[in-house]
């Protein structure tokens, strides 16, 4: 009650009305001081104008002189925008207008009389008047008179004072209430920090007890690594110790089981990654792999597999081979079971022709059977498909045929055609067409039969065509001259059209 009392007390003396009477007071004199210079500017503008009233107007003399006789610090006159006509001042005229006009109401200054204000720049503080010049051109006569310097800028911190003087005095009660606010929060703070400290000495008695059962909680919950504080030497501090002994042999079985789980979380990985890499180069080889689990029903089956017999895993998947197998191998499979189950340690191994599809597959089949103490558990079976190697080893004998063949077809060819050249050499002073046209046609097929030979010996095929530009009538006449020999009672005549162009061919072909 006390301090709220002083409170109250303090805060009245602050707003007392001598405060508000000194700072409105201050204010007026300001005002009169700025009204004062003002009225002094319109009287000595007014009486510059009615003592040069008779003259044509107010040259640049007059206004000098003006300043002069009244103590005036800029005179001059300025047009109905501002632009200065002549202008008189102690120095730089211009641009203290420049900076003076820019403040001045131009609408009011043509609405009222005279027009006054204040100015203040960093050389001092001016009062300034506009006087109309009754004309009729809508022109000014200023006049400026320094009134010191720094007046303006006191009497603004003044006025900013007294407003916020006003505004404090305004809050004079929510202030007061704010304080005696903060005095109750105070006087409640001490009073709850009473209670507290009594309930601290209390629970100095009763934490060590509920540290432990938190620490038993956490225990529960998994935080082995959770410990007590073992102060003391009395009954409660053994009990803290035992706890804490607890928990490191429980910290301790908890590592040893999760450096267990991460070795078989790593083998289980590497146990993936391989059942990956064989999956896929099970997937990417071309012999077929079947896996057959217990009571024979397929579990896996690769893409080899599958296109021999035309088939998918999830068709059959499930199934024995004697349900999904044509009935004509059936037989063969019960073969290699009865094989296998008699000879486990034994791998089964046969090679048959197998028909899907319309197509003949040449398949060597071997099967091994997987599992302990003699008995069979699971069977894979491998399938390799050697069609093209049967058909290449095929095409490798048929060669080795078609080069003795060739061999035996060139022995004779030799002679023949050393005869025909003998024979050419001996009578090739008759002058018989006949007779060297058939001793170079034997030569040249001789020849052309050679080549095809040597070709068939050394790859066991025809020679590849070589087409190339040519023309037909020598053919046609080599042609002839064999059917003229063979049918002599026949009259051959050939005859050509003019121009014939070349044509694509192979002439040893033909």
């Amino acid at each position: 009650l006390a301090s709220n009392k002083l409170v109250g007390t303090g805060v009245d003396y602050w707003f007392t009305s001598q405060t508000e009477n000194a700072f409105q007071a201050a204010l007026d004199i300001g005002h009169s001081f700025y009204t004062a210079a003002a009225a002094r500017l319109q009287e000595r503008s007014i009486s510059l104008l009615k003592e040069n009233s008779k003259t044509p107007g107010l040259s640049p003399k007059i206004l000098a002189e003006a300043c002069s006789d009244y103590g005036l610090h800029l005179a001059g006159i300025v047009d109905e925008k501002g632009l200065p006509e002549m202008l008189h001042a102690g120095s730089s005229p211009d641009s203290l207008w420049q900076e003076i006009r820019p403040q001045i109401d131009w609408k009011h200054a043509k609405e009222e009389g005279f027009y006054s204000l204040l100015w203040s720049n960093d050389r001092g503080d001016y009062a300034v008047g506009l006087l109309p010049l009754n004309d009729g051109t809508g022109r000014f006569l200023i006049t400026a008179e320094s009134i010191g310097q720094g007046v303006m800028s006191k009497l603004r911190r003044i006025s900013r004072g007294f407003e916020e003087y006003a505004r404090l005095k305004d809050m004079k009660k929510p202030l007061k209430v704010s304080i005696q606010l903060i005095l109750a929060v105070l006087s409640l703070l001490v009073l709850f920090g009473s209670i507290w400290y009594g309930f601290r000495l209390s629970k100095e008695f009763t934490d060590p007890l509920l540290a432990l059962a938190d620490g038993t909680d956490r225990i529960a919950r998994g935080e082995l690594n959770f410990r007590l504080q073992d102060e003391g030497s009395d009954e409660l501090a053994q009990l803290v110790r035992s706890f804490n002994l607890m928990a490191e042999e429980l910290s301790d079985s908890r590592e040893s089981l999760t450096r267990a789980n991460t070795l078989l979380s790593r083998l289980n990985i590497t146990m993936d990654e391989r059942r990956l890499y064989i999956e896929t180069v099970l997937d990417n080889i071309t012999t077929g792999v079947i896996t057959l689990g217990p009571e024979d029903k397929l579990q896996t089956i690769n893409k080899a597999a599958c296109a021999m017999f035309h088939t998918s895993l999830a068709i059959l998947y499930g199934r024995t081979p004697a349900v999904f197998l044509p009935s004509d191998y059936v037989p063969i499979y019960n073969d290699m079971k009865e094989s296998l189950r008699l000879h486990p340690e034994r791998h089964w191994q046969r090679q048959l022709d197998f028909i899907m599809a319309g197509r003949i597959w040449k398949l060597v089949v071997t099967a091994v059977a997987l599992g302990t103490a003699g008995q069979v558990q699971s069977t894979i079976v491998v399938i390799e498909d050697v069609t093209d190697l049967e058909k290449m080893q095929r095409m490798a004998a048929w060669r080795e045929v078609a080069r003795r063949i060739a061999h035996e077809i060139k022995n004779p060819l030799t002679p023949i055609k050393l005869s025909a050249q003998r024979l050419a050499r001996k009578f090739g002073s008759i002058e018989n067409p006949v007779f060297t046209q058939c001793t170079d046609l034997i030569v040249s097929q001789t020849e052309r039969l050679q080549e095809m030979v040597q070709e068939f010996s050394s790859f066991a095929k025809l020679p590849e065509v070589n087409l190339k530009p040519g023309h037909i009538e020598p053919l046609f006449d080599e042609l002839l001259t064999m059917f003229r020999g063979s049918h002599p009672r026949i009259n051959w005549e050939t005859r050509f059209e003019e121009g014939i162009p070349p044509v694509l061919m192979d002439a040893g072909a033909l």
